[in-house]
């Protein structure tokens, strides 16, 4: 064993002692020791380590750029990135990153990536960065986040998902709902959403400003939320963890849409909470059965003019109500009436 690969070992012990989120999510990586990456990398599978870049960090600095690598299998980096751009991808995720070190107390090295506002996905902070000109010292902190390299063995997006939700419980405080609804939104909101919104909105004039920048096509806001919005969230015993995380993110993204007030809803048999607009959610309370009537029917008092209900499709549907109803499926399951969208996951 290198003394490099001992240094390791003895800071994911003491990770293991003092920050034991991290750890135990970063002991799912293999590790590779190589020159192909200038400092340390990740494809979601495999750590990739040069020796020379770990030989210059001190312990305190050594153990924060490992949690860095595994805050990014954390916010599933290498399984969003797409067709973007890599480099300007690379230093959106490490500022997402680095915005869950920093609100965890860890001290970051001084020439990192500065980190965002905490919340805020990739996906926005590339949408900030990719028409600039980046300076050099972008470009030489950036690690990349490539694809996965080994397609046999190799850990998948819901693996990570899954990892996540195992580790509930001893997530740093402050994080938890930063992780939770972090996740890239899997369905194609904008067609759904600006349909809705077109349908039902109550004023007659439709001279709209501020489109909404992550719906491009949707309807932004004019003065005061043109439409209210329900967003039930099937909390039922037949929902794991990981699925409840892929909720979180489907509700971030909707509740970033402009003009749009939205209440959440949590419920299985019966209804849980219901949380106004604008008020925090974190983590959702049920655990039983599943009824959609008794949400739905709460949907309705609100007075909101539709529903998107995020559920497993497995329930009790009752009969047709008088609002349009987008069911958000995590199955193949096909709603008895409303509008179904399937869920994609990764």
């Amino acid at each position: 064993m290198s003394e490099q690969s001992d240094r390791i070992d003895r800071a994911v012990a003491h990770m293991l002692l003092h920050h034991a989120w991290w750890a135990s999510l970063l002991l799912n990586l293999r590790r590779r020791i190589t020159d192909a990456v200038p400092t340390m990398a990740t494809d979601g599978t495999h750590l990739l380590i040069n020796e020379s870049f770990v030989a210059t960090l001190s312990t305190t600095e050594l153990e924060a750029v490992l949690m860095h690598e595994v805050g990014h299998c954390a916010l599933l980096h290498p399984f969003r990135r797409g067709a973007r751009e890599p480099m300007r991808w690379n230093i959106a995720a490490d500022a997402a990153v680095n915005a869950l070190l920093e609100a965890d107390g860890i001290s970051l090295p001084p020439d990192c990536v500065p980190p965002a506002d905490l919340g805020v996905t990739a996906e926005e902070l590339y949408d900030t960065i990719k028409t600039r000109k980046l300076p050099m010292a972008d470009l030489a902190d950036a690690g990349d986040i490539g694809a996965q390299t080994e397609p046999s063995g190799a850990m998948t997006a819901n693996d990570w998902r899954q990892a996540v939700a195992a580790s509930r419980g001893i997530e740093p405080k402050g994080i938890r709902r930063s992780i939770e609804s972090s996740g890239e939104p899997k369905c194609d909101w904008r067609a759904e959403l600006a349909a809705w919104a077109s349908s039902t909105v109550k004023s007659a004039d439709r001279s709209w400003n501020l489109p909404s920048r992550r719906y491009a096509q949707s309807p932004g806001r004019k003065r005061d939320p043109e439409s209210r919005i329900a967003i039930c969230v099937d909390t039922s015993g037949s929902v794991d963890d990981a699925l409840l995380s892929m909720f979180g993110a489907e509700m971030k993204a909707i509740c970033g849409v402009q003009g749009v007030e939205v209440f959440v809803i949590a419920c299985d048999a019966a209804v849980h909470a219901v949380y106004a607009p604008g008020e925090e959610w974190s983590s959702l309370p049920g655990g039983g059965g599943t009824d959609f009537r008794p949400a739905l029917h709460r949907a309705s008092e609100l007075e909101v003019d539709g529903v998107v209900y995020l559920t497993d499709g497995s329930g009790e549907y009752g009969e047709d109500i008088s609002l349009p109803v987008i069911w958000a499926m995590s199955t193949s399951t096909k709603a008895p009436w409303g509008t179904t969208i399937q869920l994609e996951a990764l």
